[in-house]
C-alpha cells in the first residue's frame, strides 16, 4: 500500500515537471517571437526618428488613426457646439486657430471663418477672462502676473494644451552663424556672450533684442530660460510688437549683428518667401512644421486653451476643449497651420506672392514726373451710386454696372458684417468703439472714385471706422475697378506702371515701414503673422490706394495704405502723365489742375543742440548726387540760419514758449513731379521759411511761392 502511494506522489511530481518544462518551452518560443517583433517594431520607428522629418511624414502607418467610437464622439461634440460655441478670444496670433474651429464646425473655408473673429492680443483677452466678456481664450503659456491675478479674483483656471507652438530664433539673413545650441542662446540672452565671433560668427557685439513684458513670446522667452537669469536689453529699443523685432532683424540700423525670437506661425511666411531673416537652427535642427510635428526641433511649447473652471456647468467649454483634442479637431488645427498634438501629417505652407511688374507702356528715356496733374471730385461724378458726367455713355454704363454688380455682392453679405462690428464693440466693452464708415458716400455700402489724367478707379466696400475722431477707416469686403477713360479699358493693378518696372518690391518697402508707424489717436494694426508681401491676389487697390480686406493673411482688420504721395511709388506709374480731360468730362464736371506732390523718400536725421531738436527730412529720389546736393544745402542753411540765437529771437515773445522748453526745428518738403523740391522751415510749428530746388541740377531757385506757382501754371 505504501509502495503504491509512493509511486503516485513520484508519478504527480513527474507530470507537474512536465507541465512546467512544456511550459517554459512554450513561454521561451512566444518570448523569442514577441521581443524580435517588438524589437524590429522599436527599430523601425527609431529609424523613422532617425530619418528625414519628410520621410518619417510620408509614413502613413506612423500616423494617428482614430476609432469608430471616437470619430463617432467627434460628431456628437460638434452638434452640441454648432448650437452652442463658448464666446471665445485670443492672442492676435491665435485668430486662424479659432478660424480652423469655425471652418470645420461650421463648413466653411478658413478665409471666411477668419472674417468673424476677434481677438484681444495675449494680455487683453486675459482680462476679458477675468472679467467675464468671454469664456474662454486661446493664448500662449500664461506668465507668473496672470496667475497671480487670476487667484485675487477666485478664478480657478483651467489651462489645457491644445496645439505645439515653436519658439525659434530669428537672425538676419546675412549673418554666418547658422546654429546654435540651447546653452549658447541661453548664455546670449543671459549677457555671458556678447560677440558673434564667440559661437563662430563676425568679430561684432550681439545686439539680443527682447520683447515687452506683455507679449506672449516674452512668456516664451523666460519659460526657456528657466533658472538662466534673462539680463536687461542690451537696446534701448524694445519691439512693441512681433512686426517692429521682425523689422529691427531685416532692416534697421546694425541689423546684421541682432538677434530676436519668435512663434513660428508668425515669422514662418516672412523667412520663406523673404531673404531678409533666417531662423537659427537649434542644437543643429532646422524649425519647419515637419521636424516640429516629427518633434525633432527641441523648442517646443504650447497654445493653450484657457477657462475659468467655473464655467464648465454653464457652458460648453469643456466640449470645445474635448473636440478640439479628437482626431477631427486636430485636423482642423492643421488645415488652420499649427502644429497638431496627434501625429497627423502636416504640410510647410507659404504665401503665394506677387511678382508681376508693370504691364503699362515703356518709359521714355527723357520721362519726366509732371509739376502739375489734372483731377476732378469724386464727389462731382458719383451721385445716386453711379457715375455720371461722361462723354462715352457706353463706357460709363459699364462702370456703372460694375458698381451695381458689387453692391448687390456685398449686400448679401450686409448681417455677416453687421454682426462683426457688433463683435468688435462687445471685444471692447468700455468704448463703442467701430461703426459704419461716414466719410464715403452711402453708408455702409461705400462707393469711392478717384479720377486723375482721365484713369478713373471705383472701389465698392463693406467699410467700418475706428472711432476716436474718424481716424481710420477699414475694409470688410470690396470689389476695385480701373478704367482707362481715354480707351475704355479695364485696367489691372499692374497696367498703371510703366512696362517691366518692379513696383511691387516699392509697394512692399512701403507697407513694411507704415505697417508698424501708426498715429497716436488710431488703434496699433494687430497682426496675424508678419508682412512680407503683397499677396498674389490684391484685394482693393485704387489708382492710390493699396490695401486688404478683413480676408488678408496679415492683418486684424481689413486695412488700407495711402500711396499717393509716395514718390519712388509715383515714378514707376503711367497715371502721371498730363491728360487735360477735356473730351472726357462734360461741361457739368470741374476740371482741376493742381500740384502733383510726393513725399521725400528719405529718412529724418534728428540732433539736439542748446535746448533744440532739429529734425532734418533728407531727399532721397534715386539720384545719390543730386540728392547730396540739396541734403548738405540744407543742413548748412540750418547751421547758418536757424542756429539757437535765431530760433530764441523768434519765440522771446511767444505765449506759447517757456525759457526751459525744448524747441522743435523741423525741415520738412516734398516733389513736384521729379522735376522740382520745395523745403519748408519750421519752428515750433510755425513756418519760419521755405526754398525751392531744380531736381535737374539741384542748385536751389531764387523764387517766392507765388512765383513758383505761376511757373509750373498753377
Amino acid at each position: 500500500m505504501g509502495d503504491k502511494k509512493q509511486l503516485k506522489i513520484k508519478l504527480s511530481i513527474a507530470i507537474l515537471i512536465s507541465i512546467i518544462i512544456i511550459a517554459l518551452i512554450c513561454a521561451t518560443i512566444y518570448f523569442t517571437f514577441f521581443y524580435s517583433r517588438n524589437t524590429e517594431n522599436n527599430n523601425q520607428n527609431q529609424n523613422s526618428m532617425d530619418n528625414s522629418s519628410t520621410n518619417s511624414l510620408e509614413n502613413n502607418s506612423a500616423y494617428y488613426e482614430p476609432t469608430e467610437e471616437e470619430n463617432a464622439k467627434a460628431d456628437e461634440l460638434a452638434n452640441i457646439l454648432r448650437n452652442d460655441l463658448p464666446k471665445m478670444d485670443g492672442s492676435t496670433s491665435t485668430i486662424p486657430l479659432e478660424g480652423g474651429i469655425l471652418a470645420a464646425l461650421f463648413d466653411i473655408s478658413q478665409e471666411e471663418a477668419e472674417m468673424g473673429v476677434v481677438h484681444s492680443t495675449t494680455y487683453g483677452s486675459f482680462d476679458n477672462l477675468i472679467e467675464g466678456n468671454c469664456d474662454i481664450i486661446f493664448s500662449t503659456p500664461l506668465s507668473q502676473t496672470q496667475y497671480n491675478t487670476a487667484k485675487s479674483n477666485n478664478i480657478e483656471l483651467e489651462v489645457v494644451p491644445i496645439v505645439y507652438e515653436g519658439f525659434v530664433f530669428v537672425v538676419n539673413a546675412s549673418n554666418p552663424v547658422d546654429t546654435l545650441t540651447q546653452q549658447q542662446l541661453k548664455d546670449i540672452y543671459s549677457g555671458k556672450i556678447t560677440n558673434w565671433k564667440e559661437v563662430g560668427g563676425n568679430d561684432a557685439e550681439i545686439v539680443a533684442y527682447q520683447r515687452n513684458e506683455t507679449s506672449g513670446s516674452q512668456n516664451y522667452m523666460t519659460a526657456f530660460m528657466g533658472d538662466t537669469e534673462l539680463m536687461e536689453p542690451v537696446t534701448d529699443f524694445i519691439p512693441s510688437s512681433m512686426v517692429g523685432l521682425m523689422d529691427a532683424i531685416a532692416t534697421y540700423d546694425n541689423a546684421e549683428n541682432a538677434i530676436g525670437y519668435s512663434v513660428y506661425a508668425y515669422a514662418a511666411d516672412m523667412y520663406g518667401n523673404g531673404n531678409e531673416i533666417k531662423f537659427i537652427k537649434v542644437d543643429g535642427v532646422e524649425p519647419t512644421k515637419a521636424t516640429m510635428a516629427s518633434k525633432e526641433y527641441p523648442l517646443l511649447n504650447y497654445n493653450y486653451a484657457i477657462y475659468d473652471k467655473a464655467k464648465k456647468g454653464t457652458t460648453t467649454v469643456d466640449e470645445l476643449v474635448e473636440w478640439i483634442l479628437t482626431y477631427k479637431g486636430q485636423v482642423a488645427m492643421t488645415n488652420a497651420g499649427y502644429i497638431p498634438i496627434k501625429n497627423i501629417k502636416v504640410e510647410e505652407t507659404t504665401i503665394e506672392l506677387y511678382t508681376k511688374k508693370g504691364t503699362g507702356a515703356y518709359k521714355t528715356i527723357d520721362y519726366k514726373l509732371p509739376a502739375t496733374k489734372y483731377t476732378v471730385r469724386f464727389r462731382d461724378i458719383l451721385q445716386d451710386n453711379k457715375i455720371i458726367g461722361l462723354k462715352n455713355e457706353s463706357l460709363q454704363n459699364t462702370i456703372n454696372q460694375f458698381i451695381e454688380d458689387s453692391y448687390n455682392k456685398l449686400s448679401k453679405k450686409q448681417q455677416q458684417f453687421d454682426n462683426y462690428l457688433n463683435l468688435l464693440n462687445a471685444q471692447n466693452p468700455d468704448y463703442n468703439l467701430y461703426e459704419n464708415s461716414s466719410y464715403i458716400v452711402n453708408e455702409p455700402i461705400c462707393i469711392n472714385a478717384e479720377c486723375i489724367n482721365g484713369y478713373l478707379s471705383v472701389q465698392v466696400c463693406l467699410a467700418y471706422t475706428y472711432g476716436v475722431q474718424k481716424g481710420v477707416d477699414y475694409i470688410y469686403d470690396g470689389e476695385s475697378a480701373i478704367f482707362d477713360l481715354y480707351t475704355g479699358e479695364q485696367l489691372e493693378l499692374s497696367d498703371l506702371y510703366y512696362k517691366d518696372t518692379d513696383f511691387i518690391s516699392n509697394i512692399n518697402q512701403y507697407i513694411k515701414y507704415y505697417e508698424n508707424h501708426t498715429p497716436d489717436l488710431t488703434p496699433d494694426r494687430t497682426f496675424k503673422r508678419t508682412f512680407v508681401g503683397m499677396p498674389s491676389e490684391i484685394d482693393i487697390y485704387s489708382l492710390t490706394k493699396i490695401g486688404f480686406t478683413k480676408y488678408n493673411p496679415y492683418f486684424a482688420e481689413g486695412e488700407i495704405f495711402y500711396l499717393e504721395q509716395d514718390y519712388k511709388d509715383a515714378i514707376n506709374k503711367i497715371i502721371y502723365t498730363e491728360r487735360d480731360m477735356k473730351d472726357i468730362w462734360d461741361e457739368s464736371i470741374e476740371i482741376t489742375k493742381e500740384s502733383n506732390i510726393f513725399d521725400f523718400a528719405g529718412e529724418y536725421l534728428q540732433k539736439t543742440q542748446d535746448n533744440i531738436i532739429y529734425n532734418i527730412n533728407t531727399i532721397d529720389t534715386n539720384n545719390d548726387s543730386i540728392d547730396s546736393k540739396i541734403n548738405s544745402y540744407i543742413e548748412e542753411y540750418i547751421a547758418t540760419n536757424v542756429n539757437s540765437e535765431i530760433v530764441n529771437n523768434c519765440m522771446e515773445n511767444s505765449e506759447y514758449f517757456s525759457d526751459n522748453e525744448e524747441v522743435d526745428v523741423m525741415a520738412y518738403g516734398y516733389t513736384y513731379g521729379n522735376q522740382f523740391a520745395q523745403v519748408n522751415i519750421y519752428i515750433k510749428m510755425g513756418q519760419y521759411d521755405e526754398m525751392f530746388f531744380d531736381l535737374k541740377t539741384g542748385e536751389p531757385l531764387d523764387i517766392t511761392n507765388e512765383e513758383f506757382m505761376e511757373q509750373i501754371g498753377i
